[in-house]
């Protein structure tokens, strides 16, 4: 089995367990942030913006790099050409 076979193999099994644990592949129209490599971190390299996310941090550096993190995600938000 070659290489490429293998990863086409492992790529849908990837999207066949991210739908059986609920993640839906993203909706046409959906606004794609370019976070860099944070996209990786989250399913279908793409940070979920149609979502409710909570951030909770201890302590005040925490809180700040909270806010910073928040803060960076409006203003990619914010600056889309399709933002409305």
């Amino acid at each position: 089995m070659g290489s490429a076979l293998k990863h086409d193999i492992i790529a849908r099994l990837r999207q066949q367990i991210l739908l059986a644990q609920g993640f839906k592949p993203p909706k046409a129209g959906t606004v794609a942030i370019s976070l860099g490599p944070v996209n990786a971190a989250f399913p279908n390299n793409t940070f979920p913006t149609a979502s409710l996310h909570e951030f909770i941090s201890v302590g005040p550096q925490k809180a700040a790099a909270s806010g910073e993190f928040v803060a960076g995600l409006t203003a990619a938000l914010t600056f889309q050409p399709n933002f409305d």
